[in-house]
């Protein structure tokens, strides 16, 4: 039998320091120990158990705030990882700086159980920033993704914060009208640059610096279609004036008026793709041109203190949505988010549709997607062919899926017969893209030129979450078949929100707070059950606007300065019950 050995605790002492330095020697140790010593303001949570899995991005030359490119630094980290050396990459507190590669700035693949963990400042927030320098003014070309991932199952990404240098977005107070030009005063802090046309608009009260309750200036394409709406210097001044002539601009606004714009409208800061199990926390956005995150076909999402939030006299965040989910599977939660300043939508969570392009024989047809994505449909998965609002389900036993000409393609094999109705474009709805539970909890969206949130799944849970100077619906429950956004929503509950001065403006054809409508192409009770219940309703002209579903059941509202409580539209025979 053996026994351990005793030792005194002075012979203790001495044991641990030789271990240490015998460990020292080993360059892999080296690494990690490095990570331990050198700390951020406050540690990343659970940083301090530090293994060999543990990698430092400094220890491959990505150094914050030292003026040089981070990229080459930090791509190196990731790749190290992916060939299995690490699970967890750390970065200091502090800016990394990414120049434009030809593609994407930073790509991780096919790297299972990687974490991506930034430092955090002493009230939590993320103290390591990714600034993306493109000038977007100087290469004429939009900037691909800060980050892209595809297919890591168990990622996690947090306490990380984005922007870019220079920023893609200005705003100033309207100081001079004549005729259809306007001259504005930038707003300190913010960049001056002219030759540049004034995209995704929108105007904003000077003394509360909330959204007024008025259309956007302009969206997207349309100023394409305005080519000479250009800003130009106006000398003196210190050159913080602009000028703009064109009429399409300068009907809609009036001097004093503080208006924001942007410098176009295309892109995606952070793609992530065909990941499972996906971890998302304390991630900070204050600047995006485009989308600012789109996580597509990825399945199971838990995220908390997702923020997108404009700094300084910055007024707007981005030209387009927050955050895009698609295509999407198992459960998605989303906590303690808050999100402002976007022109589009705050979330934007939706599956895609497929048209019948023909039959082959009794049991194989072929679909077409829009949008060049296409997605797996796994043998097993559901399919609804919809005949008017009433669908048929059929199972898949086979598909085999390509792109063409910007559109995805499918043939797919029933385990059953296709439903007789089945012809050329006959709407069918793709259950493995679309998100079966969806949960937004205690979340806050302000200030948003669009919806706060689109919802164009079948199940989903609104619970505690406030609303404050939404543009369109702040919630908008309804598909989009012309854009292939669906499918229609079946089991939908709103409960103890608040919803204070939104919806004057239409989407779907619907306005106030909570908007329940199709867009285009589905005119029918398509949707099933949705309950509102417990929310508070204030300062808006319409609380809900109801139509497209089959039962709608309002119980223990409360409204305060709300001229129309609910209306039904009238084209819709809706079952409505109040409570």
């Amino acid at each position: 039998m053996c026994h351990a050995r005793k030792y005194p605790r002075s012979w203790e002492k001495v044991a641990r320091r030789l271990a240490l330095a015998c460990l020292a020697i080993g360059p892999a140790i080296l690494a990690a120990q490095s990570a331990a010593e050198t700390r951020s303001p406050i540690q990343p949570e659970g940083s301090l158990l530090v293994t060999e899995k543990t990698i430092h991005v400094r220890d491959f030359g990505a150094i914050p705030g030292d003026g040089q490119d981070d990229v080459p630094g930090i791509q190196a980290a990731f790749d190290h990882a992916a060939s299995g050396n690490a699970t967890r990459i750390l970065f200091d507190a502090g800016i990394y700086e990414l120049d434009q590669p030809k593609w994407n700035c930073l790509t991780i693949k096919v790297t299972d159980g990687l974490t991506l963990e930034g430092a955090v400042d002493e009230g939590g927030e993320p103290a390591t920033r990714l600034v993306r320098r493109h000038d977007l003014h100087v290469s004429k070309r939009y900037p691909p993704a800060i980050l892209y991932v595809e297919r890591c199952d168990r990622f996690t990404l947090r306490n990380i914060a984005f922007d870019n240098s220079p920023r893609f977005t200005s705003a100033g107070t309207v100081i001079e009208k004549k005729g259809d030009t306007i001259t504005v005063e930038i707003l300190e802090g913010l960049p001056v640059i002219e030759n540049v046309q004034p995209f995704c608009a929108n105007l904003w009260d000077p003394e509360t610096r909330t959204l007024k309750k008025v259309p956007s200036v302009t969206f997207g394409g349309d100023v394409d279609k305005h080519k000479e709406m250009i800003w130009k210097r106006v000398p003196g001044d210190d050159g913080r004036r602009l000028s703009l002539t064109g009429d399409h601009v300068a009907s809609k606004v009036e001097v004093d008026d503080l208006m924001s714009w942007h410098f176009g409208y295309n892109g995606v800061q952070v793609q992530i793709s065909d990941c499972r199990d996906l971890r998302l926390s304390n991630l900070l956005t204050v600047n995006t041109i485009g989308f600012g995150m789109q996580t597509a076909h990825c399945t199971n999402i838990a995220a908390d203190r997702i923020v997108f939030r404009p700094e300084g006299n910055q007024l707007a965040v981005g030209s387009r949505d927050a955050w895009k989910m698609y295509a999407g599977g198992g459960e998605i939660r989303i906590e303690d988010t808050h999100c402002e300043g976007v022109r589009w939508d705050a979330q934007n969570v939706h599956g895609s549709f497929m048209w019948v392009r023909s039959r082959v024989d009794e049991t194989t047809f072929v679909a077409r997607k829009r949008g060049g994505t296409y997605f797996p449909i796994e043998p097993g998965s559901i399919l609804a062919f919809w005949d008017g609002p009433n669908p048929v389900e059929r199972t898949v036993a086979a598909s085999q899926g390509k792109s063409i000409q910007g559109n995805a393609e499918a043939t797919l094999t029933l385990t059953e017969p296709l439903p007789d109705f089945v012809a050329e474009e006959t709407l069918v709805s793709v259950y493995d893209w679309d998100i079966p539970s969806y949960t937004l909890r205690n979340c806050t969206f302000r200030n948003i030129a669009g919806c706060a949130s689109i919802l164009r799944n079948r199940h989903a849970l609104f619970d505690r979450c406030t609303y404050e100077h939404i543009m369109y619906p702040a919630i908008l429950v309804g598909a989009s078949v012309n854009e292939g956004e669906g499918t229609f929503p079946q089991d939908v509950t709103i409960r103890d929100c608040v919803f204070r001065s939104s919806g004057w403006s239409a989407r779907h054809d619907a306005k106030g707070c909570v908007g329940i409508r199709n867009l285009h192409g589905a005119n029918g009770l398509y949707m099933g059950r949705i309950v509102l219940t417990g929310n508070r309703f204030e300062d808006s002209d319409l609380g809900i606007d109801i139509g497209d579903a089959r039962e709608v059941v309002l119980e223990n509202n409360t409204f305060k300065d709300v001229t129309t409580h609910w209306q039904v539209d009238p084209g819709s025979e809706t079952n409505l019950v109040v409570r």
